[in-house]
């Protein structure tokens, strides 16, 4: 029904334009009322037929490629309701408002119609994006809610702090955000946490106490002074009481922990002083928890132990054991008592010997021994006589020493003589004659050596142990350079000597305390050359040889003396009591004094210091020509003398 208005009527050529009159003419006239159009559409012939309002329909005739399109919103309510020509676009409305729902887009296009269509709008609910910065906590999804709706806030968790809620934002102006608050935009809420206190306790497991540290969550632990304890090493501190878990301070953790230290026995050092000894099955090495060590003896030759001290000086009590949880490094002294041991002396039918009791490792001596008919051949530490002893230092234990003998052999020389002159070589006199212990020897003019006597060390030099009765020449017995003479003869009590013209020396004979100077103690029944082992300057010779008991000397063409075998008595003048095998040099260095110390075996050594005006005293030598100096530590088991060496201030 047209009341008022008008209606437009569109047309395209000449024959739509015939179609359109009968429509013109149903509209009345101004102010009347015409005939209504209820429905219009074009059939399957493409004629366009009209439902007329008195309910009669009313065919236009063709119309050619009009469709019709409908525009409906999303109820399907009509909207719009437009023809439109094959091949042409319909023309959008206005999209109608929907509460709470915005317009997206129609749902098909409508920009080149070729059949009837209905459009349909399409709505999208009208929604809020809500955002969480969780600030550190569990992470949560963003949430689209309808505008002005509320929402459920999440609640999250972070270690070590407490959830305060959410808020809008960071800064002090900040709201909190209410579950009954609408949501009317996009919104990004913020966490907001309250940071808690935990405590780091210690547990010292008998060490010195450790205070406990209670600090903010995450700041930075300062790892406290290493406990002590005393007797153990700190080994760091564990998480668990099993002590398996290694625990590192850096920040402070989630929670309330205690920590437990773990501790190391320390390993302290037994040293034992033991002065030469053995000391057996002693331990080297301690803790605070080992057993009670009960100490055993050490041993030591020739000593008794008397026990262990805990000062150099071995005195206060002594110490027999190491108790459990002692501590700290230990040096134990071990304190002896040298033992006496006897020598006794079995002469096998030779002279009575009394037997030697003295202190291990002092020096002992041979005793001589005598037997009618035999020559004394040594001591031997066996009774089958198979091994001989050698006499050095008392040894730790208590021995019996056997005589050897061997039997002499007496010659009965039977002289006869035919012609006294021939003893001699014309104009050959006796020149010299030296005296031994029934050992006489004669040097010649022509330099030849006759000996006779007695001969049971080989004294004649004739190569054998017979006595010889009268004078027997030893001269070929020289190895004699060409024009080489003997020009001089001494006989000691059984060794002999020669000097020749070139200044050799020859000895022969006893050789038992080296007083032949050949550097052995070995008897020599033929004249055997020494003169290789006297230190002689360039130039230097020998000029005179002197013999008595047991002992020898030469003197040199530039005035020294050196002497050499038995020196029980310092009779070689070298300042000792030191038997020497070679020739040494006597001591002629003007005036000198001579003083004595005496030591216990193994005593601790204090350097004599005497004093001489106008001289510093540069140190104490073992040796006359000062090459060795001596170091004073203990005191062997030898008598010793020492040299002192002086500077000039």
């Amino acid at each position: 029904n047209v009341s008022e208005g008008y209606v437009q009527w569109k047309y395209t050529d000449e024959e739509e334009w015939n179609n359109l009159i009968p429509l013109i003419s149903m509209i009345g006239p101004e102010g009347e009322q015409g005939v209504g159009i209820l429905d219009a559409e074009i059939n399957q012939s493409g004629e366009l037929v009209i439902t007329l309002s008195d309910g009669s329909e009313k065919n236009l005739g063709k119309i050619l490629n009009v469709y019709t399109v409908q525009f409906k919103d999303d109820q399907g309510y009509l909207i719009d309701v437009q023809l439109v020509t094959y091949g042409q676009a319909a023309t959008a409305p206005e999209p109608p408002v929907k509460d709470g729902y915005t317009f997206s887009n129609w749902d098909k296009a409508f920009t080149e119609i070729k059949e009837n269509t209905v459009v349909k709008a399409v709505y999208s609910l009208n929604k809020c994006r809500v955002s969480f910065d969780s600030a550190g906590g569990s992470e949560i999804s963003d949430i689209l809610v309808e505008k002005g709706k509320s929402i459920i806030l999440p609640v999250i968790t972070r270690e070590g702090y407490l959830f305060a809620g959410w808020f809008t934002g960071n800064g002090p102006n900040d709201v909190q955000f209410s579950h009954v608050f609408p949501v009317l935009q996009d919104l990004e809420l913020v966490a907001r946490w309250i940071c808690m206190r935990y405590t780091i306790s210690f547990e010292s497991n008998g060490g010195s106490p450790v205070a406990s540290i209670t600090q903010n969550i995450g700041t930075t632990v300062t790892k406290p002074t290493d406990p002590t304890k005393e007797g153990y090493s700190f080994d760091g501190w564990y998480s668990d009481e099993s002590l398996t878990t290694a625990y590192t301070l850096t920040t402070m953790p989630a929670e309330n922990i205690t920590l437990y230290a773990k501790w190391n026995p320390i390993i302290y050092g037994i040293t034992y002083v033991l002065d030469n000894g053995i000391n057996g099955a002693n331990p080297s090495d301690y803790t605070i928890e080992t057993a009670k060590i009960i100490l055993a003896d050490p041993t030591k030759e020739g000593n008794t132990f008397n026990g262990w001290f805990n000062n150099a000086e071995l005195t206060g009590s002594q110490i027999t054991e190491i108790p459990q949880g002692t501590t700290g490094d230990i040096t134990l002294y071990a304190k002896w008592t040298v033992n006496q041991y006897t020598i006794s002396f079995e002469s096998n039918g030779g002279s009575p010997v009394a037997s030697i009791t003295r202190n291990f490792g002092t020096t002992v001596r041979r005793p001589m021994a005598t037997k009618t008919g035999y020559t004394f051949r040594g001591w031997y530490s066996d009774e089958s006589l198979t091994t001989i002893y050698t006499f050095t230092t008392m040894p730790a234990e208590n021995i019996t020493l056997y005589a050897k003998w061997r039997i002499n052999q007496y010659n009965i020389n039977y002289i006869i003589f035919d012609n006294f002159d021939n003893w001699l070589e014309t104009g050959e006199t006796i020149v010299s004659a030296s005296l031994g212990d029934n050992s006489p020897s004669a040097l010649t003019s022509s330099g030849r050596v006759f000996t006779w006597g007695r001969n049971f060390f080989g004294q004649l030099g004739d190569g054998t142990t017979n006595n010889r009765f009268i004078p027997t020449e030893i001269t070929s017995g020289f190895a004699l350079s060409e024009g080489e003479t003997i020009v001089s003869v001494s006989i000691g009590t059984v060794h002999s000597s020669a000097l020749t013209s070139s200044g050799r020396v020859f000895m022969w004979g006893d050789n038992q305390f080296g007083q032949l100077g050949d550097g052995t103690t070995d008897d020599r029944f033929t004249p055997t050359e020494i003169t290789s082992g006297f230190n002689l300057s360039e130039g230097e010779t020998i000029v005179s040889l002197s013999l008595r008991n047991m002992y020898s000397s030469a003197l040199t063409s530039s005035g020294r003396v050196l002497m050499w075998g038995s020196n029980n008595n310092g009779q070689l003048g070298d300042g000792s009591t030191t038997d020497r095998s070679t020739p040494t040099e006597s001591i002629f260095r003007g005036n000198f004094s001579f003083e004595t110390e005496t030591f216990d075996y193994n005593e601790a050594l204090t350097e004599y210091a005497p004093t001489r005006e106008g001289y510093t005293l540069d140190g104490w030598y073992s040796d006359v020509e000062f090459t060795t100096e001596y170091v004073f530590t203990t005191m062997p088991a030898a008598n010793i003398t020492l040299y002192a060496k002086w500077v000039a201030d």
